[in-house]
């Protein structure tokens, strides 16, 4: 199929240990900036959809997860563990995507931005063309 939109969750810089035994060193030591921009992330994720282009009603959806460390998912036996299949590049590839960004976090403990690859509506008209209501 053809790849319409993208949403890229870019997340960089995350402290998964936090040492709460010096709360001086800490400029959120509760978090609340973090609770407080993840929150307005989720607001924007529910609203995004009124200023992107509208979709086919055909459409389905696909997760692409693309991690640096993938040598330790490789040396994994145990499949199981780890149930993702590789995709290949022709099937992530949006030509001449339009983007539009639509939010970041930086803040002590995560760095997180998330923006949408739009499919260029000039490749192919019917694209974008959403299926009439029945």
């Amino acid at each position: 199929g053809v790849i319409v939109e993208r949403f890229v969750f870019n997340i960089r810089n995350v402290e998964l240990e936090l040492d709460l035994s010096d709360f001086s060193n800490l400029r959120d030591p509760y978090l609340v900036k973090l609770e407080q921009m993840l929150r307005a992330f989720c607001l924007k994720l529910t609203v995004c959809d009124s200023f992107l282009k509208p979709l086919p009603t055909s459409c389905t959806f696909q997760i692409h997860i693309h991690t640096t460390e993938t040598n330790s998912i490789e040396i994994q036996k145990d499949t199981e563990e780890f149930p993702l299949i590789p995709s290949e590049n022709k099937d992530t590839i949006i030509t001449s995507p339009a983007v539009v960004p639509l939010r970041s976090i930086d803040c002590e403990h995560l760095n997180l931005e998330i923006y949408v690859e739009e499919g260029n509506k000039d490749e192919d008209p019917d694209l974008f063309t959403p299926s009439p209501l029945i």
